[in-house]
């Protein structure tokens, strides 16, 4: 049954199926945003219908949105 598959997904990762993959596509548009690629691109990238879709998800998340984040990240000084 497949509610039974759901209820062990959930148990064994905190998250329903959907979230769990939402939140995958969120931590990798931290990494591409801290690298400086563009929020609509990486949007494309990662599979989010738009930017706004991106900006929904990202914000729900962390808090602040794409473009917010990638300017903290890149205003930061570098290490090295």
């Amino acid at each position: 049954p497949p509610f039974a598959l759901l209820r062990a997904f959930r148990s064994a990762h905190g998250l329903p199926p959907h979230a769990y993959v939402n939140d995958i596509r969120v931590q990798r548009a931290r990494r591409l945003l801290g690298e400086g690629i563009p929020p609509a691109d990486v949007a494309a990238c990662l599979g989010f219908a738009d930017q706004p879709h991106l900006t929904r998800h990202f914000k729900r998340s962390t808090g602040v949105p794409p473009g917010a984040f990638q300017r903290g990240v890149l205003s930061l000084p570098r290490a090295g």
